[in-house]
This record gives structure tokens, C-alpha cells and sequence, in this order.
């Protein structure tokens, strides 16, 4: 019985070749899409962050930069935090050049214990200590390279 409906299946798709490319091309778009926002939905969702202990950050989107003084407003009234840090990503922008193509380099302002209240070091050089965010201090940078999943 089965050989029966599988030949008159193939027979009608056949028949009308318009209807079969349209239903599978359908189901290659709908395959297509439903990949997309499982793959969206596991690296912003599923996947746990790069930090240690990530159930435990909390995040807060003021609507400007919190400058230094208050922050230690917060740091000195708040208990029920370890740590508090602030970042304003996408501070500056600029194009370098490295040899003969221009590189595009972003940056984002920083609190000084950002990079410890992460749980993030690094393999060479420093990131920023409390002396870095004195008054009349020279400007610190840390150069950090992105991993190429990132982008």
C-alpha cells in the first residue's frame, strides 16, 4: 500500500513542478530561518558569558556614563553587591593604519576595577588600578583583541 502512495506522490509533484519547487523552497526557507534564531537565541542565551561566575553579574544601563564620584557614591551606600564597575562601550572609534588596510579599532570607557570585577586579566602587560583614575592622571589604555567569534 505504501509503494502505491509514494507513486502517486511522485506522480503529482511531477504533474504540477511549479507547487513541488514552491513547497521546497518554503521548507528550505523555513529551515533556513528557524536555524538563524536558534543559533541567535544560543550565543546570546544558552551559551554561558566569558566571565567567572556569570550568574552572579548584574547589569545596569543608566542613561549616561556614571563618572567616578558616583560611583563611589554607589560602591559606599550599596551592601548587596561584591563589586561595582562601569563601562560605556562604544566611547571612541577610530581607523588605524596597519601596513596598507586601515584597521577599525573601538574602544570603551572603563572604571578602574572593570577588568577585576570580571574576573578578566591579561597575558601581557596590566589593566587598569585605582591609581589610574586619580585626578590629573595621564590617560591609560588597554588594548584587548577581540576573539574572532566575537565580531
Amino acid at each position: 500500500m505504501r509503494l502505491h502512495d509514494i507513486r502517486l506522490a511522485v506522480r503529482n509533484l511531477l504533474r504540477r513542478p511549479g507547487f513541488a519547487i514552491t513547497a521546497v523552497l518554503l521548507l528550505a526557507l523555513a529551515v533556513g530561518g528557524n536555524a538563524a534564531v536558534f543559533t541567535i537565541v544560543r550565543s546570546v542565551l544558552l551559551r554561558p558569558l566569558p566571565f567567572v561566575d556569570p550568574e552572579r553579574l548584574v547589569a545596569v544601563w543608566p542613561n549616561a556614563f556614571v563618572n567616578n564620584e558616583d560611583l563611589e557614591f554607589w560602591r559606599n551606600r550599596t551592601h548587596s553587591f561584591d563589586a561595582i564597575a562601569s563601562v560605556s562601550p562604544g566611547w571612541m572609534m577610530a581607523f588605524v593604519a596597519d601596513g596598507l588596510e586601515p584597521v577599525k579599532v573601538t574602544g570603551a570607557r572603563t572604571s578602574d576595577n572593570f577588568f577585576t570585577t570580571l574576573g578578566k586579566g591579561t597575558l601581557v602587560g596590566r589593566t587598569l588600578i585605582p591609581r589610574d583614575a586619580s585626578p590629573g592622571r595621564t590617560a591609560v589604555v588597554v588594548i584587548v583583541q577581540r576573539p574572532p567569534d566575537s565580531r
